[in-house]
């Protein structure tokens, strides 16, 4: 195989499997400040306890979106990151179920 070929494999699977996980998982609870990321951390645990396949996903902000933020709450400083909460596509009717 050619190095070329490699590579166009790679991207492939790479494109494949971010779209597959995109279609599995789906998000729930997102926040970006330390009290929604405590918020969502104990939701992740109560989920974890009901039987519930989720996980947290923790990303990195767009830099416009954390100008744009900035200008809006001028009174702090926006963290660079968002704390995203993940549900598999087929327990996300089991949430509704715990309210």
């Amino acid at each position: 195989m050619t190095v070329f070929t490699t590579i166009a494999i790679i991207v492939i699977l790479l494109v494949i499997w971010k779209v597959y996980s995109t279609v599995i998982w789906k998000t729930v609870m997102t926040g970006s400040d330390l009290h929604s990321e405590e918020n969502i951390r104990e939701k992740y645990e109560q989920l974890k306890s009901e039987g519930i396949r989720c996980k947290l996903k923790s990303e990195i902000q767009n830099r416009s979106v954390a100008t744009t933020d900035l200008r809006i709450n001028s009174h702090h400083q926006p963290n660079p990151t968002v704390l995203k909460l993940l549900v598999h596509r087929k327990d996300k009717h089991k949430i509704n179920e715990l309210v």
